[in-house]
C-alpha cells in the first residue's frame, strides 16, 4: 500500500496531501472530509514532488468572522519537470503558476519553504539551483546556485533573514545579500529532513541513517558546531520541534522515521558554555524519551501544538486518517511507549469521539465529501509506562 504524502497546515487545521496520480488534495483534519481537489493542467501535468503551506499578506487581515485557518490560505506544490503553483485555498482555484521560458526552474522541485511572513516562497530544485518569488504578485525575486550538489532541503529562519540549504552539506546564507555566512560539516549522505527550532539558534538535520544531529545556529556560532547526535530506530523523514515557550530550559523535537514510527526528544538547551564545546568526541548519541508505534499504518506526518499534543496523519494514499496523541501526562512527563491502536477499512479502533462539522454558515461552504468515518482521535492508542521528564 502507498502511504500517504503530505504536509500539516500551520494551524494543525487542515492537511495538503500529494496523491499517487499527482492530485493535491486539502483534508480538514477535525472531520476527515476532503474539501478540495487539484489536478494540474496540461502543460503543469508531471509528477508532484514538494508541498508547502503559507499565508498570504491579505490574512493578516482577515475579520474576526473567519476561522483561523484562513490564514494559512495558500498551498505551494511543485513538480517533477520544474513548474510551482500557488493554490488558493480560500477561492478553491489555482492563483498563478511559477515561472516562465527565462525563470523559474529547469528539473524537478525538492522542497519548497514559505518565509514566516507569508511574502516570499523559497524552491529548490535538482538543477542545483534555489529561487525565491514574491508571493502576492508571482515574480522571482533571485535564483541561486547553491553549489555542485542540488539542495534537498531548505529551512527558513524564524526572523526570516537566513536561509538553511541542505545537500549532504549544509549552508547558511544571507538572504538580503545571497552569500553564503557559515558552513556546517553536514552528513555523508544527502539531507532527508531540516528544521529550525522556533527560537531559531538551533538546526536539526538527519540523512538516511539512523541519526539526527543538533547544530548551533546562533550569530555567534563561528563555523557551527554539533552539539549533539539523537538516535531512532530507523531513517527519518521528517523533523520538527515542539513550540514551548520562549526560554524554555529543554528542547523537544519529534521524528517521523521511516516504516511509519515517530520518535520524541527531550533534551535540556545547550547553555553557552556546552555551545562552545560543542560535542565531545565519541559522544553517545541519545535516544528518544517516546516511541509512537504500531497500528499497522504508520504514521507519516506530524504536528506537535503549544500544549504537547499531537497531529498524526497515517494510513494510506487512498484513505488518510488523523488523530491527536495525548503523549504526556499530567506529571509534564512523556510516556516511553505509545502503541497506535489498528485500522479497519479506514476505521481507526481506541477511544474516539467522532465530530463531523456542519457546512459553514447559512449553509454556504463549499461541497464536503466526507471520508468513511475518519474522526479525530483523542488517543487512539495504549500507553506505556511513563518515560524520562
Amino acid at each position: 500500500e502507498i502511504m500517504v504524502v503530505g504536509e500539516f497546515s500551520p494551524a494543525g487545521d487542515a492537511f495538503a496531501q500529494l496523491t499517487a496520480d499527482s492530485r493535491l488534495k486539502l483534508w480538514d483534519v477535525d472531520t476527515g472530509a476532503a474539501t478540495q481537489e487539484f489536478a494540474p493542467p496540461g502543460d503543469l501535468a508531471a509528477e508532484l514532488t514538494a508541498v508547502a503551506w503559507g499565508r498570504s499578506a491579505a490574512a493578516s487581515s482577515t475579520t474576526k468572522k473567519k476561522k483561523a485557518k484562513s490564514a494559512a490560505d495558500v498551498v505551494a506544490i511543485g513538480n517533477a519537470i520544474g513548474n510551482i503553483m500557488l493554490w488558493d485555498c480560500a477561492k478553491g482555484e489555482l492563483r498563478q503558476s511559477l515561472g516562465g521560458q527565462e525563470t523559474g526552474h529547469t528539473a524537478s522541485v525538492t522542497h519548497l519553504a514559505f518565509s514566516h511572513s507569508g511574502a516570499t516562497l523559497y524552491a529548490a530544485s535538482t538543477d542545483c539551483h534555489v529561487t525565491a518569488w514574491q508571493v502576492s504578485s508571482g515574480a522571482e525575486l533571485w535564483s541561486l546556485k547553491v553549489g555542485k550538489q542540488p539542495a534537498r532541503r531548505i529551512a527558513v529562519h524564524p526572523e526570516d533573514d537566513q536561509l538553511v540549504t541542505a545537500a549532504s552539506a549544509i549552508k547558511m546564507w544571507d538572504v538580503s545579500t545571497r552569500k553564503s555566512t557559515r558552513k556546517f560539516p553536514g552528513h555523508a549522505t544527502p539531507v532527508v529532513a531540516l528544521a529550525f527550532s522556533p527560537c531559531g539558534e538551533f538546526l536539526a538535520s538527519a540523512a538516511a541513517d539512523r541519526f539526527v544531529t543538533l547544530w548551533d545556529a546562533s550569530s555567534d556560532a563561528g563555523a557551527g558546531a554539533a552539539l549533539m547526535a539523537l538516535t531512532l530506530a530507523a531513517p527519518p523523514s521528517q523533523l520538527s520541534f515542539v513550540p514551548l515557550p520562549s526560554g524554555s530550559d529543554t528542547l523537544e523535537l519529534l521524528g517521523v522515521a521511516e516504516g511509519g514510527t515517530v520518535a520524541v526528544w527531550r533534551v535540556a538547551t545547550p547553555s553557552a558554555k556546552s555551545k562552545k564545546k560543542g560535542m565531545a568526541e565519541g559522544a553517545a548519541p541519545i535516544p528518544p524519551v517516546c516511541t509512537v508505534v504500531g497500528g499497522g499504518a504508520g504514521v507519516c506526518a506530524v504536528r506537535a501544538s503549544a500544549s504537547r499534543e499531537v497531529k498524526v496523519c497515517r494510513g494510506t494514499d487512498v484513505l488518510p486518517a488523523f488523530e491527536v496523541l495525548a503523549l504526556v501526562g499530567e506529571d509534564g512527563a512523556y510516556v516511553d511507549k505509545f502503541e497506535l491502536q489498528a485500522r479497519q477499512g479506514g476505521l481507526l479502533l481506541g477511544k474516539q469521539a467522532a465530530k463531523q462539522k456542519r457546512k459553514s454558515e447559512n449553509g454556504a461552504g463549499p461541497d464536503v465529501v466526507t471520508a468513511q468515518d475518519m474522526p479525530l482521535g483523542r488517543a487512539g492508542g495504549e500507553r506505556g509506562r511513563k518515560g524520562g521528564d
